[in-house]
């Protein structure tokens, strides 16, 4: 088998790169809520435990507590020098020991017998240590300093794009037809003899083609890299500037308490400043007008407000006959699957 020139940054199944497209097409975000607000809710589930007849069956949700106060922002992949990252990060974490401290305290405070239960200290403790950042205003504010110091690679256009399989015959889908994703992302990197990345790839799929390392077509690679090297259908679109030889990228939710969110992919690579370029082809475009189109009438007959749950309409939508006439739309475009769609970064031509 010919060895691959470029190798995928995460090929775990729910690996970080998987987790952002899906954050990024669901919308996650809410208003923030301030330190004493988030301290009271801590007390508030404490008791809401204790009050259940069962430990076991009290769900102690914390979801409501990640949260973010722009919905522009979820859309975006933001890209950073890594050091500069850290930076920024550690000293906001300095600075939250103190808060987390008084959350403890408080803990103990209110709840002296059970803050030596197992169950109970699993629930609550698990939750505060493995937040990057406890103080939701301390949060707030490294996020917004990250944000603003970071490049960006707007998906908004992307995202926002549902594929539906007219052939799909599953009763579900003829019940209600639900949208899929028409992109799967994948990050590519191509290494040097020196272990340093030379381009960096994110790469969106519609052709359901298994573009892991070890499975993927032979000529994949050198196609990517020579499409790389042609002027046609390649538009910049911003630029990212390294300092320190390492740059990161990440999604809106990154200090999101979920595990794999945290996960940091970072890579090493020049120092310079150097463009970051979108290569689209004639049938991606061709594509996007076809998506814009298809969402207007979708939209007419009202069928985003029933499969989002989201109907504040002033009349009863009709679940059968949305469903009945949405299928009748899908099947009236055809989309083209075998379309090109990426971001690249090279890291040996500095602007």
């Amino acid at each position: 088998m010919t060895k691959n020139i470029l190798s995928q940054l995460d090929e775990r199944p729910h690996a970080s790169v998987f987790y952002i497209w899906e954050y990024i097409r669901q919308y996650r975000t809410h208003k923030y809520i301030t330190k004493d607000e988030f301290h009271q809710s801590i007390i508030d589930k404490g008791k809401n435990y204790l009050r259940a007849r069962s430990p076991y069956e009290e769900e102690v949700d914390f979801n409501a507590l990640n949260e973010h106060n722009d919905e522009g922002e979820s859309s975006k992949i933001f890209l950073m020098d890594y050091d500069n990252f850290n930076e920024i990060l550690n000293k906001c974490k300095s600075h939250d020991i103190e808060y987390k401290n008084t959350i403890i305290e408080s803990i103990k405070k209110n709840f002296p017998t059970s803050y030596n239960m197992k169950k109970f200290r699993n629930i609550f403790f698990n939750e505060i240590e493995n937040r990057t950042i406890l103080d939701p205003e301390l949060r707030s504010k490294a996020e917004h300093e990250i944000f603003s110091k970071s490049s960006i690679i707007d998906l908004k256009f992307l995202s926002k794009i549902t594929y539906f399989d007219p052939e799909e015959k599953t009763p579900y889908f003829k019940k209600e037809p639900y949208p899929g994703p028409f992109f799967t992302p994948h990050f590519f990197i191509e290494r040097n003899s020196m272990e340093k990345v030379d381009k960096y790839f994110f790469y969106f799929n519609v052709k359901k083609l298994d573009l892991r390392d070890i499975t993927r077509p032979k000529n994949f690679d050198k196609s990517l890299i020579a499409l790389t090297n042609k002027q046609k259908n390649i538009e910049d679109v911003g630029s990212i500037k390294i300092e320190n030889e390492k740059m990161v990228f990440f999604h809106y939710n990154f200090l999101n308490k979920v595990l794999e969110d945290k996960e940091e992919l970072f890579f090493e690579c020049n120092n310079g400043e150097f463009s970051i370029k979108k290569y689209g082809d004639d049938a991606h475009k061709e594509n996007l007008e076809k998506f814009f189109i298809l969402t207007e009438e979708l939209k007419r007959i009202d069928y985003f407000d029933l499969i989002y749950s989201n109907c504040n309409k002033s009349y009863p939508i009709n679940k059968k006959k949305v469903a009945t006439e949405a299928k009748k739309i899908i099947k009236k475009f055809d989309f083209n699957k075998n379309q090109q769609c990426f971001y690249f970064i090279d890291f040996n031509e500095p602007k």
